[in-house]
């Protein structure tokens, strides 16, 4: 009988085991909604994003995170070799597991020097696919950035050049190579136009080659990012690589983000043949419009841009890493990045991602996101047309933009920035000028004084997400010697008028605590009360119950 068992159980799990390898990995496709979610439906919000190639050393009794180089740039060889040492892989698991457990659903990897004129640094990718691997039980995707940026890549760098690549050529006969990688690892005549040269063209399609099909089966990749922050890339050459990448690989998604994405050049990227467009607000706000509302006017910009988006970096200390410059404090950092997350993600983006975190707070932050998105259905949710539309002027757009962003923030109103007029707007304004008293339509999320509403109200009018913000003591330059500007919170009454059709179910989360408030039943007609003299900010979930 016992041995009978045995061979049972040894049956049983060769079963399980041929069944889990014919069985499909889900991937990441992305719906006609402009939202992500896995090929087996279930959604996806990337969250996080950081820096990979900085995994954090995180001690347990330290707010701070340091980052550790791990995937150099620049002139700087990778020496992590594979397999890592005990001590490293130790640091990159402890930091994985810091990201799943605080809610990071995905991380940013830049490629540094994998390019080596054509080929593929072999043992850097070894070890990529590690980084993989550990974060494959951990539920973290990567949007994995393929090509070196600015100045860095070998084809225009020579100290790249003979500091990275050409060592690894070391005793190999180049002769029988092709002449567009001639050029390079043997004449060493570099090129003037990392986008415009035929030769770097044929290179780049000679590494991608060799790398695509390595990456194709790695499932914890989520999209390719074609490079970082690209300066003057021509739209051809974002659509000829695009087209190459679909060949070796088509189902992954692309993304693309340009250096300068205030407007127009989200305009100029409409033709871009991409997945989805990425930007990255750095700002220190203005007296007339803080850091949150620049970064809510620059997605406003960006969803002119037409496909899906969300932020690829940001946030307030980040970009204020020079050593002459002083950081913010560590509850304005935080509160900064909440409102990166939540005045993007309150006008119809599809996640939102960070530069490399300086505080475990700013990770935390992504983690109250990902609680909460839970409770909205994007599978089939289109943001429905706000009534009001601005029509950005010809000169002067940046400041008179911000402008109208808080004033409209103030009221709780929705609206879209357009270049042009459109009839498909109850309302559309040109705004050569900052707002003054204007009689405006009313908003279905009108904030109580000294809060501030951002919404994403579904098509159907099924389902809505707003964010409650706290502005009552305005704006403060926190800056101490350069100037960042953010809101100062105080208490007052956070409170909602709604102007619905229909009974709602709503769920409240205050995002300062960090914890489910309360679920309540409203009218569409009534005044929803949130909090009373309150300084923290709120993210509330509709859910329609009967029209």
């Amino acid at each position: 009988m016992e041995l009978v068992s045995k061979w049972m159980l040894i049956l049983l799990v060769t079963s399980s085991y041929l069944v889990s390898l014919g069985k499909e990995e889900a991937t990441i496709i992305l719906l006609p909604s402009g939202y992500l979610a896995f090929s087996d439906g279930r959604p996806f919000f990337p969250l996080g994003g950081f820096y990979a190639n900085w995994p954090a050393i995180v001690k347990e009794e330290e707010e701070t995170l340091q980052g550790y180089d791990l995937f150099p740039c620049g002139p700087n060889p990778y020496r992590e070799g594979y397999p890592w040492a005990p001590q490293r892989e130790e640091m990159v698991r402890k930091w994985l597991e810091f990201c799943a457990r605080s809610g990071v659903t995905a991380l940013r990897l830049m490629l540094r020097n994998m390019d080596l004129v054509g080929e593929v640094d072999e043992v850097q990718l070894k070890a990529v696919k590690h980084l993989f691997a550990l974060a494959k039980p951990l539920n973290i995707y990567f949007d994995v950035v393929l090509f070196e940026d600015f100045d860095k890549p070998p084809y225009v760098n020579e100290e790249i050049l003979e500091k990275i690549v050409l060592p690894k050529y070391e005793g190999r006969d180049l002769s029988n190579l092709p002449s567009h990688r001639k050029r390079f690892l043997v004449e060493k005549r570099l090129a003037k136009d990392k986008y415009n040269d035929p030769d770097v063209l044929s290179c780049q399609k000679d590494y991608l080659r060799q790398l695509i099909p390595q990456l194709a089966s790695e499932p914890q990749i989520f999209c390719y990012e074609l490079e970082n922050e690209m300066v003057g890339a021509p739209i051809s050459w974002v659509s000829e690589i695009t087209s190459f990448i679909r060949e070796l690989d088509p189902k992954r998604l692309i993304l693309a983000d340009p250096l300068s994405s205030d407007y127009p050049t989200p305009l100029e990227w409409r033709t871009a043949d991409i997945d989805i467009y990425s930007y990255h607000p750095y700002n220190d706000g203005f007296p007339y419009a803080d850091y949150g509302a620049v970064v809510y006017t620059r997605s406003k910009w960006a969803k002119l841009v037409g496909k899906p988006r969300f932020t690829g970096e940001g946030g307030i200390n980040q970009s204020r890493w020079q050593r002459d410059v002083k950081k913010v404090p560590a509850e304005e950092a935080v509160r900064g990045v909440r409102d990166q997350i939540w005045l993007t993600i309150a006008n119809g983006e599809c996640g939102a991602f960070l530069w490399a975190p300086e505080l475990k707070g700013e990770v935390k932050e992504f983690g109250k996101a990902k609680e909460v998105l839970k409770r909205l259905d994007v599978r089939n949710l289109r943001r429905k047309r706000p009534d009001t539309a601005l029509v950005l002027p010809k000169e002067g757009v940046g400041e008179v933009s911000m402008k109208w962003a808080w004033f409209m923030l103030d009221r709780g109103l929705d609206f879209d920035f357009l270049s042009e007029p459109s009839k498909d707007y109850k309302l559309c304004l040109n705004i050569e000028t900052p707002p003054s008293s204007i009689s405006l339509l009313q908003s279905p999320f009108k904030p109580s004084p000294g809060y501030q509403s951002a919404y994403l109200l579904s098509e159907d009018e099924k389902q809505a997400l707003v964010y409650l913000r706290n502005v009552k003591g305005g704006i403060k330059d926190f800056g101490n010697g350069r100037a960042c500007y953010l809101r100062l919170v105080q208490p007052a009454d956070a409170k909602l008028r709604l102007n619905l059709r229909g009974s709602y179910k709503v769920y409240v989360y205050d995002l300062s605590e960090g914890r489910w408030l309360s679920e309540k039943k409203v009218s569409g007609k009534e005044e929803l009360v949130v909090a009373r003299q309150s300084s923290n900010d709120f993210v509330l979930i509709f859910h329609l119950e009967r029209d």
